[in-house]
């Protein structure tokens, strides 16, 4: 006798689910397996069946693109050409403070300017110089922030020894007035020249303090930076 073959009845069913997903299955008489195709591939319709109904039916999310950094500022110097020696530059707020050493009558000019380009007219941050500074050589300026109030360091020339000496002059404003009522400078240096080029840093304990070179006499190198004591 010739054998013959089994033909398992085949019974298709066509399932939607509700998120959309068309699956045909296979129902096999012989052996009760189930066979299933999807309209999409098996990762992405398992996860879209396992999904919760919260996620899908959530929005796609935005495919807009992030708002782009600012811009890098570009610092242009002042376009009426004027002279600004030894800049100090601080930060206030939304605008930047330029101090320069001593240019005509001004012993301390001060500029402001919102954006490094565009920049005020100058004033005198320092209108009155202490009794022990003679007028002429107010040099490199610094000016650190305290609580409450501002620093400026600068150099000058000392009536007592004739040589540049630092001082300091406080202020509520980044524009001063600055005013020192100090008899004394806070370092001078005499032995080394004199003291010149204050770069002002705040320690750890918070107190700023003035980074001080030493000047020797002319045409010989500098000294390494010593610390001045701090403003009061």
């Amino acid at each position: 006798m010739r054998p013959t073959r089994a033909i398992a009845a085949l019974t298709l069913a066509v399932i939607t689910s509700s998120a959309g997903i068309t699956v045909i299955a296979g129902f096999t008489g012989s052996s009760g397996g189930v066979a299933v195709r999807t309209s999409q591939p098996a990762s992405t319709a398992s996860r879209a069946m396992e999904a919760t109904p919260e996620a899908r039916t959530a929005p796609p999310a935005s495919t807009s693109p992030a708002t782009p950094p600012p811009a890098p500022l570009a610092p242009l110097p002042p376009g009426d050409g004027r002279d600004a020696p030894d800049p100090f530059l601080l930060e206030d707020g939304d605008r930047w403070v330029l101090y320069s050493t001593q240019v005509g009558l001004a012993n301390v000019p001060v500029a402001t300017t919102p954006d490094l380009a565009t920049w005020s007219a100058p004033t005198d941050a320092l209108p009155e110089l202490p009794a022990w500074a003679e007028w002429g050589r107010t040099w490199a300026p610094g000016v650190p922030r305290r609580p409450g109030d501002f620093v400026l360091y600068f150099a000058a020339r000392s009536r007592a020894t004739g040589g540049q000496c630092i001082g300091a002059a406080t202020s509520t404003s980044t524009t001063g007035p600055f005013i020192s009522t100090s008899l004394e400078p806070l370092v001078c240096q005499p032995e080394l020249g004199g003291s010149i080029d204050p770069h002002p840093f705040v320690d750890t304990n918070g107190r700023p303090l003035p980074a001080v070179e030493g000047r020797r006499q002319r045409h010989r190198p500098r000294q390494h930076p010593v610390l001045a004591a701090p403003a009061v």
